[in-house]
């Protein structure tokens, strides 16, 4: 993606190997587009940076010692409604990754994923994409397919029935981790209906975000 002429996207991390941090600051900051304004070893030190501290993206380690990743998740969305939350892991871990996703992060990598995936999964997240590595993508469809536990119940069933074709269509591409631009040219939309379509989705079906809409669809799809 091009620089931006707008004011570079401020980011937090929150790791616990500083390494990892220093790395993902000089990657971040080098591309232009983003600039760190945080960067914090415990999800404690990251609930406790001070609310006029505000950043659109976290990175957020998810196995660090303390709170679950999904219990911090909840946390900082309920603190930072509207957070882009991007979880980090140094290994596969399927049920971690769904609780997290499942509590609002838009997405996950694995620590050992190239540096231009990180900044594509930072692009798609601003974008109001899902970024995740292409081996948890299809980990968590095929999971959420099989009905290991995530069974949609009927009443999920009954609230699908009440969107309209289109959201329906867009739900459908938001959750194979398109981004709304993406969905927006697929669907010959523009980017302000695509939002309009999801935003209506949240509404209807009491959810507040991206992925949890994503992952009821998948539930009552599969």
């Amino acid at each position: 993606m091009p620089h931006s002429s707008s004011a570079p996207h401020a980011v937090a991390l929150i790791d616990d190997d500083s390494p990892v941090r220093e790395y993902l600051r000089l990657l971040l900051e080098a591309s232009g587009r983003y600039r760190v304004v945080a960067s914090v070893g415990s999800v404690e030190d990251g609930l406790r940076l001070p609310a006029k501290l505000t950043f659109a993206l976290l990175f957020l380690d998810i196995g660090l010692p303390g709170l679950p990743g999904s219990a911090a998740v909840s946390q900082f969305l309920a603190a930072r409604p509207g957070l882009a939350i991007i979880m980090l892991s140094a290994k596969r871990d399927d049920e971690a990754v769904l609780e997290s996703l499942r509590a609002g992060a838009c997405g996950y990598l694995l620590k050992g994923d190239p540096s231009e995936s990180i900044l594509r999964a930072a692009d798609d997240a601003m974008a109001g994409g899902a970024p995740m590595s292409p081996w948890i993508a299809k980990r968590l469809l095929g999971f959420l397919r099989a009905g290991s536990g995530t069974i949609a119940s009927e009443a999920e069933r009954q609230e699908a029935e009440k969107l309209s074709a289109r959201e329906t269509e867009v739900l459908a591409l938001a959750a194979e981790g398109l981004a709304d631009k993406e969905i927006a040219t697929r669907l010959n939309l523009t980017r302000s209906t695509v939002k309009n379509h999801l935003a209506s989705v949240y509404r209807k079906w009491q959810v507040s975000s991206r992925t949890e809409a994503a992952v009821r669809f998948l539930r009552t799809n599969a």
